[in-house]
């Protein structure tokens, strides 16, 4: 909203946009996007919502990524005890290093 002009119409599709790629980004089970268009009551088809989650992609300039080693290596070492549950805010750096080397 803050860097294109959304037509008061289209401010309910821009919203449920939103929501839709932040789902896709970080929930676990990602609602089908059939849901999303029942949650709008149907105001907008299937395509419309797809459409708007390429638009916003493209008007941010926003590049999704996939997971890699990184991402799941904290919780894994928390997981075997090798590192503590509440860290005083440093990662465990070589030991961290040493893991994802052996995902290359």
């Amino acid at each position: 909203l803050g860097v294109v002009d959304v037509a008061r119409e289209r401010l309910q599709l821009v919203g449920i946009g939103a929501l839709c790629l932040a789902c896709k980004h970080e929930e676990v089970m990602i609602p089908n996007m059939a849901d999303f268009v029942y949650i709008c009551d149907k105001a907008y088809p299937l395509e419309a919502l797809m459409s708007m989650e390429i638009e916003m992609l493209n008007t941010l300039d926003l590049h999704l990524n996939l997971p890699t080693a990184h991402d799941y290596l904290l919780p894994l070492l928390r997981t075997f005890g090798a590192v503590p549950a509440e860290p005083d805010g440093e990662e465990p750096a070589p030991l961290a290093a040493w893991c994802e080397c052996l995902t290359l």
